[in-house]
């Protein structure tokens, strides 16, 4: 091959390159200036490759080949392919379908109202609204789990010539990370937070004493343990290394030594053994349930005075947006005083409503 042809080809060749790696490189264009270098020489051409003669000189037009950034150059009996890879669009990337995160949460909201007029048994007109709010965001890879919850509740009841009452006021935070020890068993640090956020009081017919308050109280456990976890809606933690703080921020209340806070103090502060169980699941397509159940205690003093919190929720699923609830919570805790100073005692709230749901 003459030393002439030898330059055009490298020129050819090179400014081939520099179109490709501009993406601006077609095809059907090359195939015309091959054409028009080698007649007779092409033999097809698509959107992606070139089929053309072997040239006179082709270990020469091989060598250039890398500057065109080609996928292959295959030589098929007399014939050299050449292929260039199809440049990836966002439409044509792979995309990840894997989920690592799975968030949702629910509302309901249920409002019951009576109103009399001349009604010869007696009675008060009334109106009275409970919501609950569930938030949910866990994570869940290969090695580790990621589980955080946010649970409101609040319900207020107006009775005519009194009052408004709180019926239902509490905020449950919840974050558990998680490290698979096997398939099912996970080692495992729970960060729990629970209290108010409005007053609460006691209501005699003609006085109301202040009884809880925002922080007053407040729970905070903090634990390290293991998780046996076999699927997302059960988990059941075992802890021997649990810190626990109440906290009481209202000077009224700690003066009271409410909630086992010593006098002038706003914060307890006991280490000991924790367990945590949680069970949801659903039945008859129609009924969804959610068991919680926390149970501490203190190695320090009174160990075998365990303090329970269980809290049983079901719902019946009556269309797409109404349900009935029932909700059942069972707490006791050694260190909190009844009113009026009836000691530490079981303390039950039950809730019944038909209302609106709302699942996202």
């Amino acid at each position: 091959m003459s030393l002439i042809l030898r330059v055009w080809v490298f020129l050819f060749v090179f400014s081939l390159g520099l179109k490709l790696e501009a993406q601006e490189f077609e095809i059907p264009d090359s195939a015309q200036i091959m054409s028009t270098l080698y007649p007779d020489t092409l033999k097809e051409y698509q959107d992606d490759s070139l089929l053309i003669d072997i040239l006179p000189d082709l270990e020469f037009i091989i060598q250039f080949l890398p500057l065109l950034n080609l996928e292959s150059n295959l030589v098929v009996a007399d014939s050299l392919l050449v292929t260039r890879p199809k440049p990836v669009s966002s439409d044509t990337m792979p995309r990840d379908t894997i989920k690592y995160w799975r968030t949702g949460g629910a509302v309901t909201l249920n409002l019951s109202q009576i109103s009399l007029s001349n009604w010869a048994a007696g009675g008060q007109n009334s109106v009275a609204a409970n919501m609950l709010l569930n938030l949910s965001a866990n994570y869940s890879n290969n090695v580790s789990a990621w589980d955080n919850s946010v649970d409101f509740g609040f319900g207020r009841q107006k009775r005519e010539k009194t009052p408004a009452v709180k019926t239902d006021d509490r905020l449950d935070i919840l974050t558990k990370y998680g490290r698979k020890l096997s398939k099912r068993l996970f080692y495992s640090a729970l960060l729990n937070f629970k209290t108010q956020l409005f007053p609460g009081y006691d209501y005699p017919e003609k006085d109301s004493v202040k009884i809880s308050d925002f922080l007053s109280p407040a729970t905070v456990f903090l634990s390290v343990g293991i998780d046996y976890k076999p699927n997302a809606n059960f988990s059941f933690m075992l802890s021997s290394l649990t810190g626990k703080t109440t906290i009481v921020s209202s000077n009224l209340l700690s003066s009271r030594k409410f909630f086992g806070v010593d006098s002038g103090k706003h914060f307890r502060h006991e280490f000991g053994g924790y367990m945590k169980l949680l069970a949801k699941g659903s039945f008859l397509k129609l009924v969804n349930y959610q068991l919680k159940l926390d149970a501490f205690s203190n190695y320090m003093e009174n160990p075998k005075n365990i303090d329970w919190d269980c809290e049983l929720t079901v719902g019946a699923r009556l269309n797409k947006f109404v349900t009935a609830n029932v909700k059942v919570n069972l707490l006791y805790d050694d260190n909190i005083v009844t009113p009026p100073n009836k000691g530490p005692r079981l303390q039950i709230r039950q809730f019944l409503g038909l209302g609106f749901f709302y699942r996202f």
